[in-house]
């Protein structure tokens, strides 16, 4: 089902130096159907930017050298998405706790966004702790 995006447009701000490829596959990363608030997400290697890229890999590794994105085992991982969010309500938040209960709790890249985000004072509440002091998805 299509949804409306509040991102702030600082986003191209990040696209400066990446090529066109690696422009094409983070654009889609933040505005596919599977991409929720958190940034974080399952999706197949053979669906990201639903095969329309030349050179994936090359992409792919632009985007990590640019610290814009990850893709490990599965999930991928828009580093700013959280960060470029325009509206930060109690909805939003609820939304991303959801979003982050999808992901395998022993995900590397769970742990990597709980690093970055977790502390965030608007999503902290909806974030509970489970056996550690590091905040964790509400589950």
């Amino acid at each position: 089902m299509p949804r409306n995006e509040d991102i702030k447009n600082s986003i191209w701000d990040d696209l400066d130096d990446v090529s066109n490829e690696a422009m094409l596959l983070y654009l889609w990363s933040w505005t596919n159907p599977r991409c929720g608030l958190a940034g974080l997400y399952k999706v197949p290697r053979r669906r990201l930017a639903e095969g329309r890229l030349d050179d994936l890999e090359a992409a792919l590794d632009e985007l990590e050298k640019a610290n814009l994105l990850r893709y490990v085992d599965g999930v991928l991982w828009v580093r700013g998405r959280v960060k470029r969010w325009r509206t930060r309500s109690i909805q939003s938040a609820k939304s991303i706790a959801s979003d982050l209960s999808e992901i395998d709790a022993d995900h590397p890249l769970l742990a990597e966004w709980m690093e970055k985000y977790g502390a965030e004072s608007w999503l902290s509440e909806h974030l509970q702790i489970r056996g550690s002091s590091e905040p964790q998805p509400n589950l």
